[in-house]
């Protein structure tokens, strides 16, 4: 699960030599809200990655804004029921 991040970018330089780049543009305290966001240049629909995202590499990307999205606002987990 991934949320509004703290930082414009950081760099997780994995054991198997690969890189995970996390870049967040217009980050900032008046800007903590995830517009959007796309892994390794494909939207991204819901809050989630997997471990195996991570480690093959990647860049994740973010566009911040100063109000709330409607971005993965319906996203649910695989088989949880809709409230």
């Amino acid at each position: 699960m991934i949320g509004s991040p703290l930082f414009a970018r950081a760099t997780l330089h994995l054991p198997n030599g690969k890189h995970f780049e996390i870049a967040a543009a217009g980050n900032s305290p008046d800007h903590p809200y995830i517009q959007s966001a796309r892994l390794n240049g494909r939207p991204l629909a819901g809050p989630v990655i997997t471990h195996e995202q991570i480690l093959t590499g990647g860049r994740l990307e973010f566009v911040m804004g100063p109000t709330p999205s409607t971005w993965a606002k319906n996203w649910r987990p695989a088989g949880a029921a809709a409230r």
